[in-house]
C-alpha cells in the first residue's frame, strides 16, 4: 500500500473511530467518502481479492445488523477494511473484538457498565485496523504457520 493510501486510511480511520467514541455512531457521510476511496483504490490496483473479501465481511456483518448486533456504521466499516487491508482486515476485526471484550470486562467489574449495556465495536474495530496499518502484521502469520 502506497504512502498516500495508507495515510487516507489512517485518517479515514481515526475519524470513525472519534465519532464512534464521541457520538456512538459512524455517520453516513463517512461511509460513502470510505467506501468510494476504498473502491476505488481497490479497483485501479487491480486488487479483485480485496473486493472479494469486503463482499464477504458485507454478507457476514449485515447478517449480524440484521439480527441487532452492529451498528449500521459497523458493517460499512467492516467492509471498508477489506477493501483496504484485504486479509488482513480479518486480522484487524479480530485484534479488534479482542481489545473491545477485555475492555468491557474491565468496565464491568469497575461497574461503569453491565453485561447488558452496549460496547461500541467500531471504535476498536478501527483501533484494529489502524494497528494493521502501522504495524507489520506478517509475523501473526508466521506465528500461525508454526502451530
Amino acid at each position: 500500500m502506497a504512502g498516500l493510501e495508507r495515510l487516507l486510511a489512517i485518517g479515514l480511520l481515526a475519524t470513525a473511530a472519534l465519532t464512534d467514541l464521541a457520538r456512538r455512531r459512524i455517520y453516513r457521510a463517512w461511509s460513502a467518502t470510505a467506501l468510494g476511496s476504498g473502491l476505488a483504490l481497490a479497483l485501479v490496483a487491480g486488487r479483485w481479492s480485496h473486493v472479494v473479501i469486503a463482499l464477504a465481511l458485507f454478507g457476514a456483518t449485515y447478517l449480524l445488523w440484521s439480527r441487532g448486533g452492529l451498528g449500521g456504521g459497523d458493517v460499512w466499516l467492516a467492509v471498508y477494511l477489506g477493501l483496504v487491508l484485504g486479509m488482513d482486515a480479518l486480522v484487524a476485526l479480530l485484534l479488534g473484538a479482542c481489545l473491545a471484550s477485555v475492555v468491557a470486562v474491565v468496565l464491568v467489574a469497575a461497574k461503569k457498565l453491565t453485561w447488558k449495556d452496549p460496547v461500541p465495536l467500531g471504535l476498536f474495530w478501527c483501533l484494529g485496523g489502524l494497528a494493521v496499518l502501522v504495524v507489520d502484521v506478517e509475523w501473526i502469520v508466521v506465528l500461525g504457520e508454526m502451530g
